[in-house]
C-alpha cells in the first residue's frame, strides 16, 4: 500500500508557501482574495493539491498579460 503522507491530496498553508516561494501571510491573503482555492475544516485551512496545480497551469503567461493590456 502506498504511503499517503509522501503524496498528500491536500496541502497546508506552510507547504503551499514553500511551493510558491512566498510567505505564509501572502498565502493567507491570496486565500482571502479567492486567488488560491482552499477548504476549511474546523480551524485548519487546507489547499487541495489538484486545485493548486490546476490554478498554476491556467495562469496566463507574461506574453498573454502584455497582449491583454494593449
Amino acid at each position: 500500500m502506498p504511503n499517503k503522507t509522501t503524496n498528500p491530496t491536500v496541502l497546508t498553508v506552510v507547504e503551499v508557501a514553500k511551493i510558491l516561494r512566498i510567505g505564509k501571510i501572502s498565502v493567507y491573503q491570496a486565500i482571502q482574495r479567492g486567488e488560491v482555492p482552499s477548504i476549511r475544516i474546523g480551524r485548519r485551512i487546507l489547499i487541495p493539491k489538484f486545485a493548486l496545480e490546476q490554478m498554476l497551469i491556467c495562469l496566463p503567461t507574461s506574453k498573454q498579460r502584455a497582449h491583454a493590456l494593449r
